[in-house]
């Protein structure tokens, strides 16, 4: 019988080691955050009501961002924006304002893209109207100073009426290039009936 019992004690010791084994291995398991699942990109932030300032390389403000909602995607490390408002500062010229129900932001921030009753606005000077320009679909660079779509533009200045698709906005040249499907009216200012 002592054979028996010392032959035996081993192999239970081993088995429980191997079930105490088993309960600390799902244990830990269970207590280990899940792994991310990148394909997923889910939200990893959501802000309410946000304004960034945008400064350039001497500190001075150059942009203003603002959304109703902004959520961050880790994944991709883009931002979603709800109603964003673009308004780039530009010196001795009004600023432009670019205003959509929503709009991404890239990784970099280097590019803004708008969607959706986008409207973009310069604003009166003592020599010329105010500029409104509306389209679906609008992408901003705001370092380079440049936009561009693909879709149809409408752009009225005063009583003068522009309409094209596609548009490449150049705001550091002050240029606006329409490439084709152009027509409109156009009324000089101050000149005589």
């Amino acid at each position: 019988m002592k054979a028996r019992a010392s032959t035996l004690f081993p192999l239970g010791l081993a088995m429980a080691l191997a079930a105490i084994t088993f309960w600390l291995e799902r244990t830990v398991q269970m207590a280990a955050p899940a792994p991310r699942d990148v394909a997923r990109n889910d939200p990893d932030s959501i802000a309410v009501n946000v304004r960034t300032l945008i400064l350039d390389e001497n500190g001075r403000l150059e942009a203003t961002l603002a959304a109703a909602e902004m959520v961050h995607f880790p994944a991709d490390d883009s931002t979603k924006l709800t109603a964003p408002r673009l308004v780039q500062l530009r010196d001795q010229q009004p600023p432009l304002r670019v205003r959509a129900d929503r709009g991404i932001v890239s990784r970099d921030a280097e590019e803004v893209r708008f969607y959706d009753h986008v409207v973009v606005t310069r604003d009166a000077t003592p020599e010329r109207p105010e500029l409104r320009a509306e389209t679906t679909f609008l992408q901003v660079f705001p370092n380079q100073r440049l936009a561009k779509t693909p879709e149809r533009v409408v752009m009225v200045e005063g009583r003068s009426r522009l309409a094209g698709t596609g548009m490449i906005a150049d705001g550091r040249a002050d240029r606006i290039t329409l490439e084709s499907d152009v027509s409109g009216t156009f009324e000089r200012t101050g000149a005589k009936p």
